[in-house]
């Protein structure tokens, strides 16, 4: 029993410091408290070519009216 809850407490040590590593974005991706919005935008530029991806910074609106600066890679 003791071999099972040591080993429990070492995945839970490990799964902590991991996460501690991880992206911003991905840690945002992953956690369900943060709510999400909906962000409009319209492409009018051609996006930053970096390392074989493309990297976007655009200003959309929400559905409120407000603006927002929205990041995109891929």
């Amino acid at each position: 029993m003791k071999k099972i809850l040591g080993a429990f407490v070492i995945l839970i040590i490990l799964g902590s410091v991991s996460f501690m590593f991880l992206s911003q974005e991905l840690k945002d991706f992953i956690n369900p408290f943060i709510a999400e919005e909906p962000v409009y935008v319209q492409i009018d530029h051609v996006p930053d070519d970096t390392q074989d991806r493309y990297d976007y910074t655009l200003t959309g609106l929400t559905a409120k009216g407000d603006e927002k600066t929205f990041f995109s890679w891929g």
